[in-house]
């Protein structure tokens, strides 16, 4: 079950919030759960707006722009969509609301913890730092 005390939250609370509509440059008009845009809300999330989606890409193809924070929204749409399509032609597996929210948190949170140059970073940086281990 997911905790929603740490969030200031109770699940009545969540079931009776709406989702919040965001306008994404690809996918157009898109809900996430109130409990995506209480996590959307914090400073580590912010943070994704500061980090290019493109990396050292960008340079070159300049024309190409986007960054952490506008495709980890697109990513936890596609994956509420995704689960929630499983759901409906496989009914027999039992997902709950409460399994298509997890799914909708992990797309959404998926890039937290990507630095700088993201995977330049991990690819060139990180067996440098620790060259005992295989990245």
């Amino acid at each position: 079950n997911i905790d929603f005390k740490i969030l200031n939250l109770t699940p009545q609370l969540i079931s009776i919030m709406k989702a919040t509509t965001f306008n994404d440059p690809i996918h157009g008009h898109i809900d996430l759960s109130p409990l995506c845009v209480k996590i959307i809300d914090t400073a580590q999330f912010q943070r994704l707006r500061d980090i290019s989606q493109l990396a050292s890409t960008y340079y070159v193809f300049p024309g190409g722009s986007g960054n952490r924070f506008e495709h980890s929204l697109g990513v936890a749409y596609l994956a509420k969509r995704f689960v929630k399509r499983i759901r409906k032609s496989q009914p027999d597996l039992g997902i709950t609301n409460e399994d298509i929210l997890c799914v909708e948190i992990a797309g959404l949170c998926h890039d937290l913890g990507h630095g700088p140059f993201s995977h330049l970073f991990d690819g060139r940086v990180l067996p440098m730092i620790n060259k005992s281990r295989h990245f």
